[in-house]
């Protein structure tokens, strides 16, 4: 006798998931600008699991120009998870290996650390705040 077991449960992603309490959605939003230095893409909210698509596709504008210098501006940036690195870092890959460079500027210190505990660090290439 074959038994199947059908579950009334719905596959949640752990980022919504805080002790059984299922959290609102990420709240993420992408702007590009265009201006004679080149496109700077500013980023809004949470960079996630669930937010990294949207952020590849904003990219993908950027990508679309010639220009040979990108701009990540993560002031906005409140939370980024390990999905939303590796979309920076794979845009950073692709960048490079067409001989363009993707600058990332105002990342927060806690976003700073999650870049260096995957070794990606010395990877990216950071805007050097300015002196003051």
């Amino acid at each position: 006798m074959e038994s199947t077991c059908e579950s009334d449960v719905t596959p949640v992603s752990p980022r919504h998931l805080n002790a059984g309490i299922p959290l609102p959605p990420a709240i993420f939003d992408t702007v590009l600008v265009h201006s004679r230095h080149g496109p700077a893409i500013f980023l809004l909210g949470e960079l996630d699991i669930v937010t990294a698509g949207s952020f590849t596709l904003a990219l993908a504008g950027a990508e679309d120009s010639a220009a040979l210098h990108i701009t990540l501006d993560c002031h906005g940036l409140s939370f980024c998870d390990t999905a939303g690195m590796r979309a920076i870092v794979m845009a950073h890959r692709r960048l490079a290996h067409s001989h363009r460079l993707l600058t990332v500027s105002g990342m927060r210190p806690t976003i700073k650390r999650l870049v260096s505990l995957m070794g990606f660090y010395d990877r990216l290439q950071f805007d050097l705040p300015a002196a003051v």
